[in-house]
This record gives structure tokens, C-alpha cells and sequence, in this order.
């Protein structure tokens, strides 16, 4: 086990800062989308706060053990098959970057999961666990069932007026 020290400190902040980087585009391209209820950053926050707690956990987790043992990524490619020394160290640069992307690449493994064992009897309760397991997004206030009728009523006219664009000779 590595001692805390001010480098470990500073590289669990820049990871912080990552997350914190990552999580805000998220929120910028949710709050700008006319298909997603959610109006405004804090709104954001407060309607995904259980995704992103569980998301942000395991991130440091994954973090954590990276900084124990920089070269377990050779230790994954060589289980692939590959046989490549592939140490990468942590240091401020490597530690944003991966606040920043660990997310997405839990989102495609996720997805990965949940399509793969669908097709696969013995791994078929996974997806069933998740979905059965994982609390429910709260339900949409009045105001913002109105916000969103209101941006997909704007989408079927913009969808109508360029449909009669293209239907004219």
C-alpha cells in the first residue's frame, strides 16, 4: 500500500477534477436537449444524484487500484491474449483523463453487458438484476411533463415543415 503523500493528494484532486469535468458536459448536452426534462444543472444533479454517487464510486475504485498498481492494464492485455508491456504510469496528465473518460467507458460497458446477456440464458439475470435492483428515476413534476410536451410538439412541427420542404417540386 502506497503512503499518502502530497503527489497522491494532488492526482486524487486532478481525478476529482475529471469526474467533475466529465459529469458537466453531461449536464450541459442534458440541459440543452429538448428531449430531456431536466432545465437546468441543479436539476440535472438532483435527478441522475444516484447514477452519478454510484458511477463516481466505482470510478474511484477503479482509480484507487490503479494508483496501487500502474501496471495492471499490462495484466488485462496480456489476459486478452496480447503479450505487451503496457505499464502507464499515474501522473497529473494520465489522472484527468481518466476522471474524464472512466465514465464513458462504464457506459459502453454497461451497455456491452446488458446486450450480451440478454442473448445468453446463464447470463440473462444480469441485465433482469440491474433493471430490477436499481431505483427508479423519480417521476417528472407537472411543469416539467409541460416543458416537455411543449419541445416535442416544437420537434413535429420543425419534422412537418421539413417534410412539406422535401414533398415540393
Amino acid at each position: 500500500m502506497n503512503p499518502i503523500t502530497k503527489l497522491t493528494i494532488i492526482l486524487w484532486v486532478i481525478f476529482a477534477t475529471g469526474i467533475l469535468a466529465n459529469l458537466l458536459v453531461r449536464a450541459y448536452h442534458a440541459v440543452g436537449n429538448p428531449a430531456n426534462p431536466v432545465g437546468t444543472y441543479w436539476g440535472f444533479i438532483k435527478r441522475y444524484r444516484v447514477p452519478i454517487a454510484i458511477r463516481t464510486l466505482i470510478s474511484a475504485g477503479l482509480f484507487n487500484y490503479w494508483l496501487g498498481n500502474p501496471g495492471a492494464l499490462t495484466h488485462v492485455i496480456n489476459y486478452m491474449g496480447l503479450h505487451l508491456n503496457f505499464d502507464l504510469p499515474v501522473t497529473n496528465n494520465t489522472a484527468g483523463l481518466f476522471g474524464f473518460v472512466v465514465d464513458n467507458f462504464l457506459d459502453q460497458l454497461g451497455n456491452v453487458i446488458t446486450q450480451k446477456t440478454a442473448n445468453i440464458p446463464q447470463l440473462a439475470w444480469v441485465g433482469k438484476f440491474v433493471a430490477t435492483h436499481l431505483p427508479p428515476l423519480p417521476e417528472m413534476s407537472a411543469q416539467e411533463k409541460a416543458v416537455v410536451n411543449e419541445q416535442a410538439a416544437q420537434i413535429g412541427e420543425a419534422a412537418q415543415k421539413i417534410q412539406d420542404v422535401t414533398e415540393k417540386p
